[in-house]
């Protein structure tokens, strides 16, 4: 079995400047190395700005998701829809910003292939790394090493469940996805991490790092999401606090796997 035939990326995308652009010509490329499967990158803006750049690209499939505001945007609901469209057993909901060592995304689909997990966090710590660094991964020559040049700073690590996250299609389905309660980015991740936890959903996490390229975000975007992250904050506590069987009744989920889905 190869493992690359068994996942499918799935890249939510707001293009807020030139950097982003060139983050995501990257990615496409970093993508090949990762997935045998076309990457879904699903837009969410007010009107397209990606479909010219990917839609034509063999192993890209392009959506795009309205959104009424610049400003405000939902990363949760393009992930959502993006899953929907897939047919692999295994889903990776990616922010196209980041990449990780192949090796350690291999372990981490292996976790789940060979049913010793339920999802993975193919990293532990996330380096921030200087945006010139696009051009090594669009090339193929990006070192993941922490000594290289370009290196930046450490941002997060060890709790954190966001940037790059690989569930088993029916688990990220069963427990709803990302919740749509949330506005734009900010804590959705730590959301579902609570809940899959809280599940006792079965979590494989890589010792080794992942890396974000830096880019720069227009004030347009960046001013109401960060209005919005105290109000997310609070969402993802609500959640954190509560039993098993109150989750359940919270998201409607059942307690079997495919029990909703036969109800449909």
């Amino acid at each position: 079995m190869n493992w690359k035939d068994e996942i499918t990326l799935v890249v939510p995308c707001k293009l807020e400047s030139k950097d982003r652009i060139e983050n995501l010509a990257a990615f496409v490329t970093y993508a090949k190395r990762i997935s045998n499967r076309p990457v879904s990158i699903i837009e969410c803006d007010t009107r397209p700005k990606a479909q010219a750049m990917v839609s034509d690209l063999p192993n890209v499939r392009y959506m795009f998701v309205t959104s009424n505001s610049p400003g405000y945007w939902s990363r949760s609901l393009p992930i959502n829809q993006g899953v929907m469209w897939a047919t692999t057993d295994i889903v990776a909901p990616w922010d196209m910003d980041v990449v990780i060592e192949p090796s350690q995304v291999e372990e981490s689909v292996r976790a789940i292939l060979e049913d010793r997990a339920d999802w993975a966090i193919p990293f532990t710590k996330l380096h921030v790394v200087k945006h010139e660094l696009h051009r090594e991964v669009l090339n193929g020559s990006f070192s993941y090493n922490v000594h290289a040049p370009g290196y930046l700073h450490t941002i997060i690590a060890e709790e954190f469940f966001g940037a790059a996250n690989i569930f088993r299609r029916e688990v990220f389905q069963h427990v709803r996805g990302f919740s749509e309660r949330h506005i734009g980015w900010g804590s959705e991740d730590a959301e579902i991490g609570a809940r899959m936890k809280t599940l006792e959903y079965r979590l494989f996490r890589h010792t080794g790092p992942a890396w974000h390229i830096e880019h720069e975000r227009e004030a347009v975007t960046t001013d109401p999401q960060l209005a919005a992250i105290d109000r997310n904050i609070q969402e993802t506590r609500r959640v954190e606090a509560m039993t098993a069987n109150q989750l359940r009744d919270y998201y409607g989920v059942t307690s079997q796997i495919g029990e909703y889905f036969k109800r449909r």
